[in-house]
């Protein structure tokens, strides 16, 4: 598990946001989430409570902050409707943001949770969708 954990905290190349729904969803782990002004990304969803809003006091980002620690027994799913709501109604204008501090297991959850309410689709239809290059922590998935 920690060899793991460090490839995706510690590793310059896991630097990235992911493009889920294009100009509208991304996905990504904590670096991503410093980094998304770059990609004009002004509104995000940040899953953990290890994490800040790094962009608050400029006030150039609008978060949704879903503090959820990573523990087996956080019960991510009381989240899902808050969560998909908010994605719902930005994405409409502008690009959100999910992440986590990985970017693996609770912003996946929440991503896969939206494009299932959204689309109708099971599990499998929503994680089919993912990139093919996206590595996603099955064991952490919460759904």
């Amino acid at each position: 598990m920690i060899t793991w954990f460090n490839k995706y905290i510690f590793n310059e190349e896991a630097n990235k946001i992911t493009e889920i729904l294009p100009g509208k969803l991304y996905l990504s782990n904590w670096r991503g989430a410093y980094s998304c002004i770059s990609m004009n990304i002004r509104y995000v969803v940040n899953m953990t409570p290890y994490i800040p809003n790094f962009h608050s006091r400029s006030g150039t980002v609008t978060y949704l902050s879903l503090p959820l620690p990573d523990v087996p027994e956080a019960n991510i799913s009381q989240h899902f409707e808050q969560a998909t709501s908010f994605i719902d109604e930005i994405a409409k204008d502008e690009p959100v943001l999910v992440h986590c501090v990985v970017g693996a297991s609770h912003s996946v959850s929440v991503v896969l949770a939206y494009l299932m309410k959204k689309n109708n689709w099971d599990v499998q239809t929503a994680l089919s969708h993912l990139t093919p290059d996206y590595e996603v922590y099955f064991e952490g998935l919460y759904l």
